[in-house]
């Protein structure tokens, strides 16, 4: 027997104290209910928990994103069927119009509620927000930025063109031409009238379809003046020396036609017959786009540098080879820059990592870009004009143009709104997923970590009285001392 050293007491303090760290890990875990609360108690599964932490988060982000989307999606739907009602009471105005029962002071009636109805399709766009984008207005869209002038020193003037459409998958760059020739309107011309005369008959004069009542006897200054107050009516415009007529809207589809009486026609200088000169749409130099990565002028779309383009009027259709294009209104001639930016568009961050979102684009949704107006040196002019019979023949078809603009973009918002609330659905099942795989690795087996504690609790108090008969021990040599 030894007394120097008690060494079953040493080896009983030493287990004791192993019991106690790992009844005291037993109490951590069961207290925060984590399996793992540092890093030396399992660094790999930590790791592991950690990114599935950040994943998590990340989800539960995502689809709040995604819900936040779909708010934005249902706020311009909303606005475009206010749109699409308005179209469609337009286009039943138009037809209206287009019945030869109404007289001018009933179109007149029509053409007030459809210019009402025109401001007001505008306005709308300028007041649909959200969270003070204005959806309609063209900030959902990719934003382009127009140049007028010569060089690149030349003065910004937005008004001189705008991009109303721009595709999803258009690269972005910077589109140059030149404006070779504005849209033209349509014109007839006469060989004016001697203002002393008088009607020698009565009758009628027709201008695309408005009537104008001649008595005989009346005077030819008075009936010219009734012709100059009726052609607006008619879609067109005149001067007082009564040289002809210049229809009111740009492009090659707007006609004038004289009818009624060739008699009274020919006292005011005009041939029925007369010759007409059609106008013309807008015409465009050849096309390039250049990189604005590079900065060179280096044509990137096209192999010679061309882009195709069609033109009704001042709105041009520019179609890239793959199939890719941009609508725009082009108001003044001169040199364009028409820059397509990368950063356009909403980007709705639907996941939890980089480079996963979708992109949201509404094109600017106006009368100008619903091809119901346009700008003419700063004017706004409205291009539905029912007052007269081909007129109003013409606004059925814009009206039919519009609604199926309007019903195009309704489609694709309903295809987002579809589309995310499949996302929020997947992002909501992968983040309990995500979470139970977290649980798995970072959470307490309760019932499993109570047995341990249980064990190592009995093991500790019996360490404890081992360690009081094993400190006893050297006590026994004083009775062999007796």
């Amino acid at each position: 027997m030894r007394i120097a050293n008690n060494v079953p007491a040493l080896f009983t303090h030493i287990h004791l104290r192993r019991n106690d760290r790992l009844k005291a890990a037993s109490m951590n875990r069961l207290s925060t209910g984590l399996r793992i609360n540092s890093a030396r108690e399992d660094a790999a599964g930590m790791a592991i928990a950690n990114k599935l932490s950040y994943q998590l988060v990340g989800l539960e982000r995502a689809s709040d994103n995604s819900t936040h989307g779909i708010s934005l999606v249902q706020t311009a739907e909303g606005a475009l069927n206010e749109v699409h009602a308005m179209l469609q009471r337009m286009r039943q105005l138009a037809v209206q119009a287009a019945n030869d029962t109404n007289v001018t002071e009933d179109r007149v009636a029509i053409q007030n509620e459809i210019d009402a109805l025109t401001d007001e399709i505008s306005a709308l766009s300028r007041r649909t927000e959200f969270n003070t984008i204005k959806l309609l207005g063209g900030e959902a869209a990719r934003v382009s930025n127009v140049w007028t002038g010569v060089g690149a020193g030349a003065a910004l003037n937005r008004m001189a063109a705008h991009a109303t459409a721009i595709s999803e998958n258009m690269q972005a760059g910077t589109l140059h031409f030149n404006v070779m020739q504005q849209a033209t309107p349509a014109e007839l011309f006469g060989g004016g009238f001697l203002p002393g005369d008088t009607a020698a008959t009565s009758g009628l004069l027709k201008i695309n379809g408005v009537m104008i009542h001649v008595d005989e006897g009346d005077s030819l200054n008075d009936v010219w003046a009734r012709v100059m107050e009726d052609a607006p009516h008619a879609g067109v415009t005149t001067d007082a020396a009564g040289s002809g007529f210049t229809s009111i809207i740009n492009g090659s589809r707007p006609e004038i036609n004289l009818g009624g009486s060739e008699v009274l026609w020919a006292q005011l200088g005009f041939d029925m017959n007369a010759a007409f000169i059609p106008g013309e749409d807008i015409q465009l130099s050849p096309l390039f786009m250049s990189s604005d990565t590079t900065g060179e002028v280096a044509p990137v779309l096209h192999p010679d540098g061309t882009l195709l383009y069609t033109a009704d009027g001042n709105r041009v259709t520019i179609r890239t080879p793959e199939g890719h294009t941009v609508e725009m209104i082009i108001n003044e001639p001169g040199q364009m820059q028409l820059r397509i930016e990368e950063f356009g568009g909403l980007r709705i961050q639907i996941g939890p990592n980089h480079n996963m979102n979708m992109r949201i684009q509404i094109p600017r949704m106006n009368a100008e870009t619903l091809g119901l107006a346009e700008s003419r040196g700063g004017q706004f002019v409205r291009l539905m004009q029912v007052t007269h019979l081909q007129g109003a023949l013409h606004a059925i078809d814009q009206a039919d143009h519009a609604i199926r603009t309007v019903s195009g973009i309704r489609t694709r918002l309903g295809a987002y709104q579809n589309r995310l609330e499949h996302t929020v659905n997947n992002l909501d099942n992968s983040a309990v997923n995500t979470a139970q795989a977290r649980s798995r690795v970072q959470d307490t087996d309760m019932a499993r970590e109570m047995t341990m504690f249980s064990k190592r609790n009995v093991m500790y108090q019996a360490g404890l009285a081992i360690l009081g008969q094993a400190n006893q021990r050297p006590q026994m040599v004083l009775s062999l001392l007796q």
